[in-house]
């Protein structure tokens, strides 16, 4: 039996046996997969699973996705970051709708044409969905491939993707593409993970030029992570008697169209956040500390400290701030983004233990 065909038939008897039951994998159809592989970017599998079953609840068809405002599309998604995503996923549905009539192209070039859509999603669906022997080639693909070859190129080089990826192209011929996809995926999911990967239950293991020479945990190669930068941040909950809370929506393109609280560069004085809600028109009646909260993205963190303050008085101008005020019940339709959720959370922890 040739090599790549060995490889391909192994993959496929192992992942029939071994998948994991997952909402996604009982369907082919395009945009269930589509909005799967988009959530499952930088996302834990176990995370992202109510987060699909709730979005697939609320937008079971592109068609209503499409006609959904983004502020509906982003309340969904909040807590799952990187919020590009969702902003794509939408901006997408609407091109599908007005462009291809609700249907999904088959053809790999369309497909990739469509927002938030790189060559890595457009493979995936193209394969699993339409069964187009198109490699989709992810962080897990490279890592099974990088130790099944002994592959020393850098993991996120153009090099290391190319081979990847002819490597894929080259096991297609001999598996339905769909199963080969996945079963790649999931053998770098369960199996030839970062760290102690389970050679003892892999189904490559005897083809393995990396397990051949004990060399499994050097690869693939990583270059050092980038230190991130670190940026103080005050934030506050400002509630008026009412129990209304002080909200706005960003216009920064961190956290675009995201609601978020009263946000301060730098950590504030009590005394400072007070003078800034008295610029807005605001009266600073009550107020208590909040504990801080380390937020870390993807290139920065935010180190923030957080007050509570019980204001009175109307704003001077909301159109220049921004700022409205919400109830509780308008709240939980908002998309606030995890970087500030904890903060009302914070503060209701606090009530309910002053309670007792």
């Amino acid at each position: 039996m040739a090599y790549y065909e060995k490889i391909a038939i192994s993959l496929t008897k192992w992942y029939k046996l071994n998948q994991r039951n997952l909402p996604w994998r009982k369907t082919k159809d395009p945009y269930l997969i589509w909005i799967s592989e988009i959530m499952a970017q930088q996302t834990r599998i176990a995370a992202l699973i109510p987060y699909y079953e709730r979005f697939i609840a609320q937008f079971p068809q592109v068609q209503i996705l499409a006609r959904a405002e983004i502020d509906e599309v982003l309340a969904l998604w909040a807590g799952l970051g990187y919020y590009s995503r969702a902003h794509n996923l939408h901006k997408a549905a609407i091109k599908l709708v007005e462009e291809y009539k609700g249907v999904f192209p088959q053809d790999i070039k369309a497909i990739r044409s469509l927002p938030g859509i790189g060559e890595y999603t457009a493979g995936a669906i193209a394969s699993i969905s339409f069964g187009k022997p198109s490699p989709a080639v992810d962080g897990n693909v490279k890592r099974v491939y990088a130790r099944l070859m002994l592959d020393q190129s850098e993991v996120a080089s153009k090099d290391m993707k190319q081979h990847a990826t002819i490597f894929v192209s080259k096991l297609m011929p001999h598996a339905d593409p769909s199963i080969l996809t996945q079963s790649l995926m999931e053998l770098g999911a369960l199996v030839c993970i970062p760290r102690n990967p389970n050679c003892l239950i892999c189904p490559l293991a005897d083809v393995c030029k990396a397990k051949k020479e004990h060399r499994q945990e050097e690869l693939p190669i990583k270059q050092a992570a980038a230190r991130k930068t670190t940026e103080r941040k005050t934030l506050l909950l400002v509630h008026d008697m009412a129990g209304n809370v002080l909200l706005k929506k960003r216009k920064e393109r961190l956290l675009y169209g995201m609601y978020q609280y009263v946000l301060l560069d730098g950590h504030c004085s009590e005394k400072e956040c007070a003078d800034e809600l008295m610029t807005m028109g605001l009266k600073p009646k009550k107020t208590c500390v909040l504990k801080g909260y380390r937020h870390v993205f993807t290139h920065l963190i935010w180190d923030m400290v957080g007050y509570n303050f019980e204001v009175t008085g109307e704003m001077l101008d909301k159109e220049k701030d921004g700022y409205h005020f919400y109830s509780e019940r308008e709240r939980k339709s908002l998309a606030i983004p995890t970087a500030f959720v904890w903060l009302e959370r914070n503060y209701k922890q606090r009530q309910l233990k002053h309670s007792k």
